[in-house]
């Protein structure tokens, strides 16, 4: 049977504490909250002040170090008993959890493989799971996409796709962490829509987000420093304004150095074109481009435009089908033939009949001389992080570069400074919220 919520209450909290080192520091430190049956809920919070933990407590994912935990009627956790198993498994019956990377919820390579595997896991009858697929695919608008691969779809579509797996679960409430954070504008607004359908049918939801806009349709807005909840209310238009505001770059007061460009670029990019494999239309399409040297640029397009392809084929973790990329002097991948003639063959077709040769790559050599030029971070900083210790993570780059054992000391020190995060050097980078997994893999490859 899936739990529900009791008098009104979906989530009640009190005297939560949670530590990801044995009690030497607080993630949760003391936390009451009561959320209510249907209610829409929006927490925020600097990186680090725990909202990810406290979504993962009401989850049902993890259970706290003290303090109490009801969770859809179900005591889950009580300070002087500690977990209740049993009590867990049923709770969670009845909760959704949504995250930010959706390719991490995505089990199958059909769409509606992937919907069922929920209702499935919980014993529904074959015949109602058809009918929840058709429904959880409709109220996100993917019906026509049913038979479809989820894992070359767009982020946004992938998040869609796994909240329809959530709703084809039926469960009383959904937990979303940071939903929309890897998706642009346009995706953000399609999970966004979803969510208003969710608590028009009276799903309670709560919501953890970075966007100030994205509170704007919550009944209230609760705002967390350092493992604590400091402040909770109904949203306001002028705090979301203001924050959108404070997000948004500025310029320098007095304008700023304009780079100088140098008679040879620091990134060259020529008639680059790059097409992944099983599909026909290039995801690079004959791109050129020269970046200076200390100029600050950013792509920025819709998901699926090719800005990260971009990314991979600088750092040469792709190989383009034709063109040249120059990196910091290193010929990257170096064209074949006329370039006039290789541009016409790909624009008339010829590029499938084998007629074009491939560039010629960077030689190890090469590649070896780029890697002291160029850093790449991921979108998912997680895949990143391997060691015991942010700060042994940050020594990787420097110390697998042939520095002394004193110059890599100094060059984690002056990253982890830059980045403020040195009070993290000792905690494992796992522990750490998304936010700052962000900062400790940025500056594993500054320390570079």
């Amino acid at each position: 049977m899936t739990a529900q919520p009791t008098d009104d209450v979906a989530v009640a909290l009190r005297g939560v504490r949670f530590s990801y080192g044995n009690g030497a520091t607080w993630a949760l430190d003391g936390v009451d909250l009561t959320v209510r049956a249907g209610e829409r809920v929006c927490i925020v919070g600097p990186n680090g002040s725990g909202k990810s933990t406290l979504s993962r407590i009401v989850a049902g994912l993890a259970a706290p170090d003290a303090g109490t935990v009801t969770v859809l009627g179900e005591r889950v956790f009580d300070g002087d008993a500690g977990p209740d198993p049993d009590a867990y498994r049923r709770a969670r019956r009845g909760i959704g959890a949504v995250f930010q990377n959706p390719e991490d919820q995505l089990v199958t390579t059909v769409v509606e493989d992937d919907v069922a595997f929920g209702p499935e896991n919980l014993g529904i009858a074959h015949d109602d799971i058809g009918r929840r697929i058709a429904e959880a695919l409709q109220a996100v608008d993917m019906t026509e996409s049913r038979a479809a691969d989820p894992t070359v779809m767009s982020g946004g579509q992938q998040q869609r796709i796994a909240i329809a797996g959530t709703m084809a679960m039926h469960p009383a409430m959904v937990v979303f962490d940071e939903p929309t954070a890897m998706l642009d504008g346009a995706a953000r607004a399609e999970v966004m829509a979803v969510l208003d359908s969710l608590q028009a049918r009276g799903v309670t939801i709560v919501h953890i987000t970075h966007h100030a806009d994205e509170t704007l349709r919550a009944d209230r807005v609760i705002r967390m420093e350092s493992g604590r909840i400091v402040s909770e209310g109904r949203p306001r238009r002028d705090d979301a304004a203001r924050a959108a505001s404070a997000d948004q770059p500025h310029p320098p007061a007095d304008g700023g150095d304009e780079p100088q460009p140098d008679s040879e670029p620091i990134i060259a990019v020529e008639h680059v074109f790059f097409t992944y494999p099983g599909q026909t239309s290039p995801v690079i399409d004959d791109l050129s481009l020269n970046i200076a040297r200390g100029e600050t640029v950013a792509l920025m397009g819709h998901n699926g435009a090719g800005k990260t392809t971009l990314a991979r084929l600088l750092c040469a973790l792709e190989r383009p089908d034709d063109g040249s990329i120059t990196v910091a002097g290193v010929p990257v991948a170096l064209a074949r033939g006329n370039r006039s003639d290789t541009v016409r063959e790909r624009r008339s077709g010829a590029a499938g009949t084998g007629h074009v040769r491939k560039p010629r790559m960077a030689s190890r050599t090469q590649r070896r001389a780029l890697r002291q030029h160029v850093g790449y971070v991921m979108q998912h900083p997680e895949r990143q992080l391997f060691a015991d210790t942010v700060a042994q993570d940050v020594a990787y780059g420097p110390r697998n570069q042939g520095l002394p054992e004193a110059a890599v000391r100094e060059h984690v020190e002056w990253a982890l400074q830059l980045l403020r995060i040195g009070h993290l050097a000792d905690r494992s980078p796992f522990a750490l919220s998304g936010g700052q997994q962000r900062l400790a893999a940025i500056a594993g490859v500054l320390a570079c």
